[in-house]
C-alpha cells in the first residue's frame, strides 16, 4: 500500500466499480474510479469497564511481587472480569482468560474486543484449565478470579499450575483461607514437585517454580562452555520432540547465515543472539524478545560476504575460527567491542559495567594502545578470560574465506569478572590460538604457536619467531605454570574433559577449505592428562571436528556428507563399538547425514546439525539420523539443546533455499509425535540374525533390539536388505500413529501403515553358496486401515514358507476393532535364505489381506 501506515496489503476484492482492500495491519480501504476526499472512519477503543481499587491494588501487588510486568499470564476464572481489567491497566502482559461459562467469556471478548485488546493483549477461552492442553513453561503469571469455582486444594490441580509456570520464578496466586493454604501445601508436597516452593504473603497462596529444570543444561560459550566440550549437559532434551512455540522476531536483527556467527547462547531461560549491529536477548520458553542492545558493526567479520554475489552465496569461517564476540552467564553478558568489554544485565541489557586493557600492566605503548583489540572470549567461576591484540597477517578481511587474520592473538589476559581487574597476563611467542583457549578445574590450557602456513604469512613481513610452538596449562587464579609441552605441539584446538582430567590436543576442522581453514590439522589427534601433561594416546586417522567430549565418547560433530569417522573411546583413543542390529557383529559407531554446512551440536540424548533440513541423531536409542521437516538449520548451527528445550532461532536471513518454514521455534519431548529415522549401519554380507521390516512406513526405526526398516525404502539410506512383493497391483496405506492403537509388544506405529493386496512378501536373509537352513521366530503385525468400518469385511489366509499358518484372519475381529495393531508370532520356521508371508483372500471375503509388518528373529 502506498499509504502511510497502512501495511501490506492482505487481500482485495473488486466488485461494483470499487476495490475493496485488507491489509495486514486489519484496516479496510475502498478505492473508486473518481478522486474524492476520502471518509474515514477510525477506530475509537472503548474504554475498559471499571475495576474496583481493591482489584488493582491487587493487581499492582501481584506484578510486583512477581517481578515481571511483561510476558505471559494466565487467569484461571474470570470472577465479575475487574482483576482482568487491573491486570490489563497494569502491566504489559499478555493473557490468557479461561473460564467455564461460555456466555460470560462471550461478553468479555466484547468489552475487550471494544476496547481495542482483544487478540492484541489478552483471549479468553470458554473451559476449565484442568481439562484444557495448555502449553507448559510460558506463564510467568498465574491468577485466580474465582477460586470458588476451581478445585484449588487438588494435587491435580496444583500440578496443572506448576506445569503451566515458567522456570526460573514464574508465579500463580491463588487467594484462598488459611484452612485452603494448607491444604494447597499438602496437595503440592504430595506431587513431588522439584523446585516447587509455596508461602502466604496477606490472604493469598504463592506458588513458584523455582531456578532450572531437573536436568536442564546450558549453552554459554561459542562451543558449549569455557572448556570446548561442544556438548549441553541437558539432559531434557530428548526424541521425539513437539513444538513448544513457533514465530517470534523475524531474523532481521540476525547475521547472514553464509558468515558462521557466533552460536546462539542459552542461559537461565534467556536466549542470546548476535545480529550485525546488536545483541539481543529472548524468551526461551515463549520466543518473545526481551531486550535488543546496539553494538554497531559488532558482526561485521561475520558477514565478510562479496560485493556482488552469485545466487548461491559462499561460506565464510567465521566464528568458528575468529571466535565469538560475547559470552554469557547467569549474572552477566559479557561483549567485546572495540575498545571495552561490556557486561550486560542478562534480564534487561542495561549497562553493568565496562572493562579496558590495562595498558600499563600490559606494558603497551601508545601506539600498540591504539591498535589493541579484543579476539577470544570466555568465562569460569568469576574469571574473564580474554585474548587481546589479534594478529593480522595480511590485508583479507578478518573472517573472509581462507582468511587466517584474527584467528590468534599477542596476549592471554585473566581479569576479574566484577570489577574488571587483570589478575595476570601472558605475552605469545608464536600466538594464542583463540580454538586453543580453553578453562577448566582451576586451569587455563592454551597453545603458545602457530601453523606453518601461519608463519610463512609472518616471514613474508620479517616476523620469525624463535624457540618451539608449546601447550601449556596455567594455574587459572594466578597463571602460574602448572606444566608444559614442548614436544610435537601441533594442535589448533584444545577441548577439556572434567570428568576424565582429559586435554584433547586436534584441529577444529570443519567441511575442509571451502567452510575451514587450510592449516586446520584433522588427522591427529592427542589425549594428554589434564594434571600433569602426560601423554595418554594418540590417534592418527582422518576427523572432522571440532570434536564433541560426551561423557565416554569423542564424536566428530561436522561430517560434510555422508558417514562420520568413528567415534572414539575417551580412555583410549580406540573406535568405539556397537552391535550391528541386523546381523548382531560388532561395528564402529558412526552417524550420518545427507549433506549441509555447519557445525554439528550435541547434548546427553541428542546431536543436531543441517542434514539437508534441520536434522539429528537420536542418541538416546542409538536411533539413526531424521529431520525435522520443513525448516533448515544455518550454517551457524541454531539448534541448540538448554534449558530443557530444542532451540531454533531464525537465522536464515540472506539464504535463498525454498525450504516451506522459515520462523523461529522451540521443542520439547514430546513421546506421542511420530519419529522416523534412518541409518549409518552399513549392509553386511552376514547372515540376518534379527530383522523388521515396517511396510508402507515413511522411514526406520530402532525398536528395543529390533531394526524396522522401511519398505518400500523412502525415508532415506537404510541397510540393502533385499525385499519383493510380488503383486505390483498393491495397495500402501499410512495414517498417523496416533490414530491407532497399539502396546509395548504390538506398537501402534508398526500397525499404522501396511500394505493391502494379495500376493508374497520375500525377505532376503542370507546369500551366496554357503547358506545354511536355520530356524526362525516370525512375528507378524496386522491392523484392519478402514477406521469407519463396524463389520467383519476381510478375511484372509497367511503362509510362512508355503505353510498355512492363519485360515480365515481377520485383523478387525481380532482386535476387536479398526486401527488396532496385534501381533501373531510363530516359532521354529526353517529358511535358508529367504522367508516368504503368502497372503490369500478368503472366498467369502470382499476386501483384500492386508499385513503391517514382519518381525525375523534367529533362534
Amino acid at each position: 500500500m502506498a499509504r502511510p501506515g497502512a501495511g501490506r496489503r492482505r487481500t482485495m476484492l473488486a466488485a461494483d466499480d470499487r476495490l475493496v482492500v485488507v491489509t495486514e495491519k486489519g484496516r479496510i480501504y475502498c478505492f473508486g474510479a473518481s478522486a474524492e476526499h476520502a471518509k474515514e472512519y477510525p477506530f475509537e477503543p472503548a474504554p475498559l469497564p471499571p475495576c474496583t481499587t481493591a482489584q488493582r491494588g491487587y493487581a499492582e501487588a501481584i506484578i510486583a511481587e512477581g517481578g515481571a510486568e511483561n510476558g505471559y499470564a494466565q487467569m484461571w476464572g474470570l470472577g465479575d472480569g475487574g482483576l482482568l481489567y487491573a491486570l490489563l491497566e497494569s502491566s504489559n502482559m499478555h493473557i490468557l482468560a479461561i473460564d467455564p461459562d461460555a456466555t460470560k467469556v462471550a461478553n468479555v471478548r466484547r468489552m475487550l474486543a471494544d476496547a481495542g485488546l482483544y487478540g492484541r493483549r489478552v483471549a479468553v477461552l470458554a473451559g476449565t484449565p484442568e481439562t484444557m492442553d495448555l502449553p507448559p513453561y510460558i506463564a510467568s503469571l498465574i491468577v485466580t478470579g474465582d477460586t470458588d469455582a476451581l478445585n484449588v486444594n487438588t494435587t491435580p490441580f496444583v500440578e496443572k499450575m506448576f506445569h503451566c509456570l515458567r522456570p526460573y520464578g514464574g508465579m500463580a496466586c491463588v487467594p484462598v483461607s488459611s484452612a485452603q493454604h494448607q491444604r494447597l501445601a499438602t496437595a503440592t508436597q504430595k506431587a513431588l514437585l522439584v523446585n516447587a516452593s509455596v508461602y502466604r504473603k496477606g490472604n493469598v497462596s504463592i506458588l513458584r517454580r523455582e531456578g532450572a529444570l531437573p536436568g536442564a543444561g546450558q549453552w554459554t560459550h561459542e562451543l558449549a562452555t569455557s572448556a570446548n566440550i561442544v556438548m549441553s549437559e541437558d539432559e531434557l532434551v530428548k526424541m521425539p520432540l513437539g513444538i513448544l512455540w513457533f514465530g517470534g522476531p523475524t531474523n532481521e536483527n540476525v547475521l547472514p547465515r553464509h558468515g558462521y556467527g557466533p552460536i546462539p547462547q542459552i542461559c537461565h531461560g534467556r536466549l542470546f543472539i548476535l545480529g550485525v549491529n546488536s545483541i539481543s536477548a529472548r524468551d526461551v520458553y515463549s520466543g518473545r524478545t526481551l531486550w535488543q542492545k546496539d553494538f554497531p558493526g559488532i558482526g561485521d567479520p561475520y558477514q565478510t560476504l562479496p560485493d556482488t554475489p552469485s545466487s548461491y552465496l559462499p561460506h565464510q569461517p567465521g566464528a568458528a575460527f575468529v571466535g565469538s564476540r560475547y559470552v554469557s552467564s547467569p549474572d552477566g553478558v559479557y561483549i567485546a567491542y572495540k575498545d571495552f568489554i561490556y557486561r550486560l544485565d542478562p534480564a534487561t541489557g542495561e549497562e553493568l559495567a565496562t572493562f579496558a586493557l590495562d595498558a600499563v600492566g600490559l606494558s603497551l605503548t601508545e601506539a600498540l594502545i591504539a591498535d589493541m583489540s579484543w579476539g577470544y572470549i570466555g568465562a569460569w567461576e568469576d574469571l574473564l578470560i580474554v585474548s587481546a591484540g589479534p594478529q593480522l597477517f595480511d590485508d583479507v578481511p578478518i573472517g573472509a574465506r581462507d582468511s587466517l587474520n584474527a584467528t590468534s592473538s599477542q596476549y592471554l589476559v585473566v581479569m576479574n569478572r566484577y570489577t574488571g581487574e587483570m589478575l595476570w597476563h601472558k605475552h605469545a611467542n608464536y600466538g594464542f590460538r583463540h580454538n586453543a583457549i580453553v578453562t577448566d578445574n582451576e586451569t587455563v590450557f592454551t597453545i603458545d604457536g602457530l601453523s606453518e602456513g601461519v608463519l610463512d604469512l609472518m616471514k613474508r613481513r620479517g616476523i620469525t619467531p624463535v624457540g618451539e610452538p608449546t601447550l601449556y596449562a596455567f594455574n587459572a587464579r594466578n597463571g602460574e605454570v602448572k606444566w608444559q609441552e614442548n614436544a610435537d605441539v601441533f594442535g589448533t584446538w584444545l577441548g577439556y574433559s572434567k570428568g576424565h582430567d582429559l586435554l584433547i590436543q586436534a584441529g577444529r576442522g570443519q567441511r575442509g577449505g571451502a567452510h575451514g581453514l587450510a592449516d586446520e590439522p584433522n588427522d591427529r589427534i592427542k589425549a594428554h592428562r589434564g594434571a600433569d601433561g602426560a601423554l595418554l594416546w594418540e590417534h592418527h586417522d582422518t576427523y572432522q571436528g571440532p570434536l564433541a567430549l560426551h561423557s565416554d565418547r569423542i564424536i566428530p560433530t561436522c561430517p560434510s556428507k555422508g558417514v562420520s569417522s568413528p567415534a572414539l573411546d575417551v580412555l583410549t583413543g580406540e573406535a568405539i563399538l556397537r552391535r550391528h542390529p541386523i546381523t548382531g557383529k560388532e561395528i564402529a559407531w558412526r552417524f550420518n547425514r545427507t549433506y549441509g554446512c555447519g557445525t554439528g551440536i550435541s547434548s546427553k540424548h541428542l546431536l543436531t546439525f543441517r542434514s539437508g533440513a534441520a536434522g539429528f541423531y537420536d542418541l538416546r536409542n542409538d536411533g539413526g539420523t531424521g529431520n525435522f521437516g520443513g525448516f533448515r538449520a544455518s550454517c551457524t548451527n541454531n539448534l541448540v539443546p538448554a534449558d530443557g528445550v530444542l532451540n531454533a532461532p531464525d537465522y536464515t536471513r540472506t539464504c535463498t533455499c525454498a525450504y516451506q518454514n522459515r520462523t523461529s521455534l522451540a521443542m520439547i519431548h514430546t513421546p506421542e509425535v511420530e519419529m522416523w529415522t534412518y541409518s549409518a549401519i552399513p549392509a553386511s554380507r552376514e547372515p540376518v540374525q534379527r530383522i523388521g521390516i515396517n511396510l508402507g512406513a515413511p522411514g526406520d526405526r530402532l525398536h528395543g533390539e529390533t531394526l524396522w526398516l522401511d519398505y518400500p525404502s523412502v525415508g532415506g539410506s537404510s541397510p540393502d536388505i533385499p525385499v519383493s512383493f510380488s503383486n505390483d497391483d498393491v495397495h500402501w496405506f499410512r495414517m498417523h500413529s496416533s490414530l491407532a492403537q497399539g502396546n509395548d509388544k504390538a506398537p501402534a506405529w508398526v500397525g499404522a501403515s501396511g500394505l493391502e493386496g494379495e500376493g508374497a512378501l520375500e525377505i532376503t536373509l542370507a546369500s551366496g553358496d554357503d547358506t545354511q537352513e536355520r530356524r526362525f521366530t516370525v512375528n507378524l503385525y496386522f491392523a484392519e486401515p478402514e477406521m469407519r468400518q463396524t463389520e467383519v469385511e476381510r478375511s484372509f489366509d497367511v503362509a510362512l514358507q508355503g505353510q498355512v499358518q492363519l485360515q480365515g484372519f481377520s485383523p478387525f475381529k481380532e482386535a476387536e476393532g479398526a486401527g488396532k495393531t496385534i501381533t501373531r508370532s510363530f516359532t521354529a520356521i526353517k529358511a535358508s535364505d529367504t522367508i516368504t508371508v503368502t497372503l490369500t483372500k478368503a472366498d467369502n471375503a470382499n476386501r483384500p489381506p492386508v499385513l503391517s509388518g514382519v518381525e525375523i528373529i534367529c533362534e
